[in-house]
């Protein structure tokens, strides 16, 4: 844990029933990662998927860590598909602590939203120097450029497949940019600026629903294949939220 980073406070224990921020709202968790509404969110829907441990980006955890998001990221993208439609992936990934790409977030995090916009065509338009985008079967496979001290983007459109590209001038939330021209809202790209509450409420309420609906039918947890993703009770405090293997 980095006393630093912001993602890293919301898991430390604070020993008080602090008012937590809903972005910071813990909705869904596995043994490793927790799933809240994306502070910025500019469209209802918007989560991130976190580690609970301090990693700079996705590329950098382990085999093991990646199976078990990967299982987590198929049920999230579940639940928005059956709330919202279909989900696109996405991640801006630093490979040094401090840079542009991190979005000043030096925490792993994937972005997982209900949206058809096609991101790469649009980054066309708000980047000036052509891109080479490799097609990818995971965000895994990110790895290689982590190790290589390169930053990437990283988007799935079609589960299964995904797109990574680097460049050394990419810039701070590049895909925030692209969803905010194309909703017509350009001036609220900045996470830091806009905090999308107006769009965080109505997520949490749409999935605490759909919670209930499940675990109703299927009895006090929601179940998929190995893992438990109830919906997390509130507040930021670790252990607030049950925890599953």
């Amino acid at each position: 844990m980095d006393n630093r980073c912001r993602l890293c406070t919301v898991f430390k224990p604070t020993g008080s029933s602090k008012c937590v921020q809903s972005w910071d709202k813990i909705l869904f968790q596995s043994k490793n990662f927790a799933v809240f509404p994306s502070l910025g969110a500019l469209v209802e829907g918007w989560l991130l998927i976190v580690p609970k441990g301090h990693a700079l980006c996705l590329g950098a955890l382990s085999q093991q860590l990646h199976s078990e998001l990967d299982e987590l990221r198929s049920q999230v993208s579940h639940a928005l598909e059956e709330c919202y439609g279909s989900v696109t992936v996405f991640e801006h990934g630093p490979a040094q602590p401090c840079h542009l790409v991190g979005c000043g977030v030096d925490h792993a995090h994937l972005h997982i939203l209900p949206t058809q916009i096609n991101l790469i065509e649009g980054v066309k338009e708000i980047f000036p120097e052509p891109l080479e985008w490799e097609l990818v079967g995971s965000v895994q496979e990110t790895a290689s450029l982590y190790e290589a001290g390169l930053p990437y983007l990283y988007v799935e459109q079609t589960p299964g497949r995904g797109f990574v590209t680097t460049h050394p001038n990419l810039q701070s939330q590049m895909f925030r940019r692209v969803i905010a021209k194309q909703i017509g809202k350009p001036e609220q790209y900045n996470w830091r600026e806009f905090d999308g509450e107006d769009n965080i409420l109505p997520t949490i309420e749409r999935l605490e629903q759909w919670s209930s609906r499940h675990s109703q039918a299927s009895g006090d947890h929601l179940e998929t294949g190995r893992m438990t993703i109830p919906l997390g009770q509130s507040g930021s405090i670790a252990g607030a939220v049950p925890q599953f293997a």
